[in-house]
């Protein structure tokens, strides 16, 4: 795609914003127009209203996105980059309203599975307008800091294992016995024998044939019948002309439909990506030019800018210098006039010059300065009162249900982040729209008059801190000519006081809204970079315990990651993309939801809940594309971005993958990992086992310290936790459960010092259903299942295994059939079938004997099957879990349940 078409692409997502900033605003214009201020909207008006959102901001963000993406002009990129994220922060709080005003259907109140299915029917779109594809520049925008933190874990992954390739996944097959040679010499003799007994089985039979042939022929002739042996020869012959004829018709007219498909744009070419002739490969291959031309603007840009700086320095220089000594010169003598001599100003006080009122006695400062502190006084009264009264007395009281009702729906205007967008689109029309200079700019190279707005600025910020240090040593001088004392220091005994960051010039904030704080510390000086451009270190008042142990406080975050990856903590796992977790999106889920949620209602008789007893009565599961749709809207984009993770109100420390074993997990996982650029540390049961090392207490606190620092210094950071619950055991302890949920503690206080800032999650997966729900829920912030995948997904999981591997699937195969049957495989069960089924020579005889059924059948019978128990099993954790059950036991509890008074009544009975 050309320039061109990305700034269409731009152009278009800006118009479309500019639309939904006015639906944003459309409840509250209706409610002071036509509806009036009282009028109080329902969960489902509420519910339709941000669905119509969700799916348009869906659609800008995917056109950001790809902008964002293949855009080489470096300067319009920083605000693409702006307004993409706060379309994503945006979507993010759609999703969360979205999921709050879910409350039509008792099955799923307040569930993280939206069903849009009938909406998306209405609007006359495909399941694709609710794919939320994973940021791109997530891996791009940091890339040296990310390059050079994996080329460090590489380096020492060499030094302790001899390569840094990524660990690949071992699937334990419980359901294949290791055999010994005697064993495996007796079952190929035993199939040798049948095969022997089938083919002279086989010979008799055709011997029968023949036999029984020549005696009817025998019998014909007998009886003066004529046997014609020609005639039958002819007969034949039509016979196959027939069946050939139509086979060459039935072949012609499906060529025919799939050229015309294929015209009409219906129908994809199945291209080979790998192949260089093919548009896919070239896509790929442009996308890649693109890049590097990105990086080349980027550089050029950078270089002319240090060169417009340095001629505008030597040109402007000698006068700015010189205006701005004179000017402070000149406050310096005034502030002297107005003391009569006996004080002098401050740098600060002579840069704020301007902002003190002119005129002022010292009597009248001083009684201004009186009237500020007792309005102070009065301020902290008020609040020390406040503090009193709440200590002091009762607990504030619970709102009633009208009193919540009222509060959560109440108009909303637009948030910060459809402000901010409002603000980009703005400038986006300012600078940008309506220059025709950008329409001529062919090459998408960097505007000149804009990189002079950005040095400017810079030049004078320069020139000023060099006019400060001279006017410092002038001010010293007159303090020793004019015999005036200057500010005691305080006493060694007397705290010190704190240190107040200096406020940032106007003209310094303006720049951060038209260039990266990253580009503008680059061409300052280092003093200056650290003042205005760099973030200090935050100051941690509290660690988790186990710094002091060994004095690993004290050592380097380098140090600490290269014993983690000694330990085999820290770990590189194999890439994937969440795009790999095949599945469509569930077409009937709002049908499904209504069916369930009819029968919960039924559930109020006791008598009709007796016939539904041993019915699974819940949500429908999530199909993997909702599962693709939660995984990256709540956990991958606050952990791919700090500012999406800074602004989001609901953001998750922790994870739970739940399901079978084979549904997905470990693939969303590495999915997170490669997508986010994050660092994967392993503390996994199984992990901690292979080391001897921590046994006690204080060695297991000192891993977790090594963890947190480890974690927050190489941040986005993953820490996994496979098989927690070994970590949260139910009541069934084993061997392994009793050593691993030592760390239970441990792993609590490392989630509890992580900071909602910090760029870490803490993922856990299981597989099981007998573990400690209660404990499990305090430290999970979030629940994702896993289910196993329904008809149309085992279809095209199927598919897509058998043509990966290399094999093809004719068009007599009943693949619906094998859908049906294989109701409760997992599609890791699909993987390690084709896997077993097709081995080189069998993808060598495909051609002339075609795959069969049976053959994936026997395979199957082999792999891991989830049965109804065990599904009702996980279906009733995730509820628990997910607060679906307790909300649902709200909905359907009689009104008169509901009453506190009568609660409390019969409580006291």
């Amino acid at each position: 795609m050309s320039n061109q078409a990305y700034n269409l692409k731009l152009a278009e997502a800006v118009n479309e914003l500019t639309e939904l900033h006015q639906l944003e605003n459309l409840p509250a214009e209706q409610n002071e127009k036509t509806l009036g201020m009282k009028y109080e909207r329902k969960d489902p008006e509420w519910f339709a209203f941000y669905a119509n959102l969700y799916i348009k901001y869906i659609e800008c963000y995917k056109k950001l996105e790809d902008a964002y993406d293949q855009m080489l002009h470096p300067q319009k990129k920083f605000l693409v980059k702006k307004m993409l994220e706060n379309t994503i922060i945006r979507l993010i709080e759609i999703k969360n309203e979205l999921i709050f005003y879910n409350t039509e259907y008792v099955s799923s109140v307040r569930s993280d599975i939206v069903q849009l299915d009938e909406l998306l029917l209405d609007l006359k779109l495909t399941d694709t307008a609710l794919e939320v594809p994973i940021p791109r520049y997530f891996k791009y925008d940091e890339k040296a800091r990310l390059d050079e933190r994996d080329q460090t874990h590489d380096k020492l992954l060499k030094q302790f294992f001899g390569h840094s390739l990524p660990e690949e996944e071992v699937i334990e097959d419980n359901y294949t016995y290791d055999l010994n040679l005697e064993t495996a010499l007796r079952i190929i003799q035993k199939n040798e024998r049948g095969r022997q007994g089938i083919e002279r089985a086989l010979k008799a039979k055709k011997k029968w044939k023949a036999d029984q042939k020549r005696i009817e022929k025998q019998r014909k002739i007998a009886e003066g019948i004529t046997v014609a042996d020609e005639n039958e020869r002819e007969e034949a012959i039509l016979v196959i002309q027939k069946y050939y004829r139509g086979f060459l018709a039935r072949e012609t007219v499906e060529n025919i439909r799939n050229e015309e498909l294929l015209f009409l744009g219906m129908k994809r070419i199945n291209e080979d990506p790998r192949n260089p002739e093919s548009e896919t490969y070239k896509y790929e291959v442009n996308k890649q030019r693109r890049k590097a031309m990105q990086d080349e603007y980027l550089a050029d840009y950078k270089k002319d800018l240090k060169k417009l700086k340095d001629e505008l320095k030597s040109h402007d220089e000698p006068d700015l210098k010189e205006g701005m000594l004179e000017e402070r010169r000149k406050r310096i003598v005034q502030y002297l006039e107005l003391n009569e001599g006996k004080k002098l100003p401050t740098i600060v006080e002579i840069e704020k010059w301007n902002d003190v009122e002119p005129g002022l006695t010292p009597e009248e400062e001083e009684k201004k300065k009186f009237e500020e502190e007792e309005k102070k006084k009065e301020e902290k009264r008020l609040k020390d009162a406040a503090k009193k009264a709440s200590k002091d007395g009762k607990k504030p009281k619970k709102e009633t249900p009208e009193e919540e009702f009222l509060r959560s729906r109440v108009v909303k205007g637009p948030t910060e982040a459809v402000t901010k967008l409002q603000e980009n689109i703005k400038a986006y029309a300012n600078d940008w729209e309506s220059k025709p200079e950008d329409q001529k700019n062919f090459a998408q190279k960097h505007d000149k008059d804009v990189a002079k707005v950005i040095v400017k600025p810079l030049v004078e910020e320069e020139i000023r801190h060099v006019c400060n240090a001279m006017i410092e040593i002038e001010l010293e001088n007159l303090r020793q000519k004019l015999g005036i004392k200057g500010k005691k220091k305080g006493m060694g005994g007397k705290k010190k006081k704190k240190k107040v960051k200096e406020e940032v010039p106007p003209q310094i904030e303006k720049l951060k809204e038209i260039a990266s704080t990253d580009l503008l510390a680059e061409l300052v000086e280092p003093e200056i970079a650290a003042k205005y451009f760099e973030e200090e270190p935050e100051k941690i008042k509290k660690e988790i315990p186990g710094g002091k142990i060994d004095k690993t406080k004290d050592r380097a975050p380098v140090d600490l990651l290269a014993e983690l990856t000694e330990l085999g903590i820290a770990k590189k796992l194999m890439p994937a993309e969440i795009s790999d977790l095949l599945g469509h999106f569930n077409k009937l889920g709002c049908q499904q939801s209504r069916e369930q949620s009819a029968l919960l209602m039924q559930t109020i008789d006791p008598e009709k809940a007796k016939l539904l007893k041993g019915q699974i009565l819940t949500e429908p599961d999530p199909s993997f594309g909702h599962i693709r749709q939660t995984v990256t809207e709540l956990l991958a984009m606050p952990l791919g971005s700090s500012t999406v993770r800074e602004k989001v109100a609901s953001v998750y420390k922790t994870a739970m993958f739940i399901g079978p074993q084979g549904s997905g997990k470990s693939l969303v996982v590495r999915a997170l990992a490669n997508q986010c650029s994050a660092l994967v540390l392993d503390i996994s049961p199984a992990t901690l086992r292979l080391s001897e090392r921590f046994t006690d207490g204080s060695s297991k606190k000192k891993l977790f310290y090594m963890v947190w620092k480890v974690a927050r210094e190489y941040q986005p950071c993953i820490v996994l936790v496979d098989d927690i619950d070994l970590v949260f055991p139910g009541k069934k302890k084993t061997p392994e459960a009793k050593l691993a949920m030592k760390t239970k503690r441990n792993l609590m206080d490392l989630k509890k010092f992580l900071k909602p800032k910090d760029r870490v999650l803490i993922v856990g997966c299981t597989n099981k259903t007998d573990i400690n729900r209660k404990d499990l829920k305090k430290f999970i912030d979030k629940t994702i299942y896993f289910p196993y995948p329904d008809y149309e997904t085992r279809k095209l999981v199927f598919k897509h295994f058998v043509e990966q591997k290399g094999g093809s699937l004719g068009d007599t195969f009943p693949l619906s059939t094998l859908a049906h049957v294989t109701e409760g495989y997992a599609t890791g069960s699909f993987k390690q079938a084709v896997e077993k089924v097709l081995t080189q020579r069998r993808i060598a005889q495909i051609p002339s004997r075609p795959l069969a059924l049976g053959e994936f059948v026997g395979a199957l019978s082999g792999t891991f099957f989830c049965y109804r128990q065990e599904y009702a099993k996980f279906k009733d954790l995730v509820n628990y879990l997910t607060g679906v059950e307790e909300r649902q036991k709200k909905v359907l509890q009689p009104p008169e349940d509901n009453d506190p008074k009568k609660k409390k009544n019969a409580k006291k009975k």
